[in-house]
């Protein structure tokens, strides 16, 4: 018949030991060799298993001690990042300065275009015969659009269709208006208002303000980089 055997062990230490449900306080009680030899393999074992688990325990928690991050390296990877966030920045920011230089150069040539335009142009006195309805389908309404006559330097007649519409119609027939035209093509004509000069500068006004916008950016942001570099290499000394 199989014997049984039993270790009672609190703190790590042996509190009793039991053979075939005989107690026994040490291994050194048991009478019969052979049951105390087991239970010395059974300690054995026992405190192997013990030392196995603390060694478990110390490996679970002591884990990081086996991979330091040194300072060293907490300051190489932090200058890594400050440097491609620098990089970073400077693309971002070297893109809205052309974007910016580029919007005020066409504000530049646009105006040049513009005043060269209106430079040449020529004055005739003119009158409304026809008046173009048009309708916005996205908008919904209808524009009007004059058709004026005026006579050119050489006396022929010049019939054209101006591009300003308007919603009601400025102009009725039988209207007389001053046109603005270009001498070397007639029917490149405008009416010599306030509203047509205000058109022709809509263009580079709005590339100017983009332009002025993207600049002002970069600078502003170029100047809070410098000043947060300036500030940290301050108190880094």
């Amino acid at each position: 018949m199989e014997k049984k055997y039993s270790i009672n062990i609190e703190n790590d230490q042996v509190v009793s030991i039991e053979v075939d449900g005989v107690q026994y306080d040490t291994p050194d009680q048991i009478p019969n060799p052979d049951d105390r030899a087991k239970i010395e393999q059974l300690l054995s074992t026992s405190g192997q298993s013990s030392d196995f688990d603390s060694l478990l325990e110390d490996e679970v928690f002591n884990h990081d001690d086996d991979f330091p991050v040194r300072p060293a390296d907490m300051e190489r990877i932090a200058a890594e990042t400050v440097q491609s966030v620098d990089r970073a920045s400077k693309i971002i920011l070297s893109v809205f300065f052309l974007v910016g230089v580029g919007m005020l150069t066409i504000t530049a040539l646009a105006s040049l275009h513009i005043q060269r335009s209106i430079g040449k142009e020529k004055t005739a006195p003119g009158q409304v015969v026809e008046l173009i309805a048009r309708k916005d389908q996205k908008e919904g309404i209808t524009y009007y659009y004059p058709v004026v006559k005026f006579t050119l330097p050489n006396g022929e007649p010049q019939r054209v269709d101006l591009s300003e519409g308007s919603h009601p119609a400025a102009y009725r027939v039988g209207d007389a208006l001053t046109i603005a035209y270009d001498p070397e093509h007639p029917n490149h004509a405008r009416s010599q208002s306030l509203s047509s000069t205000i058109g022709l500068w809509v263009l580079p006004a709005i590339t100017g303000i983009l332009g002025v916008s993207f600049l002002g950016v970069t600078l502003f942001a170029a100047w809070v980089i410098q000043s947060t570099a300036t500030s940290e290499s301050s108190s880094n000394q």
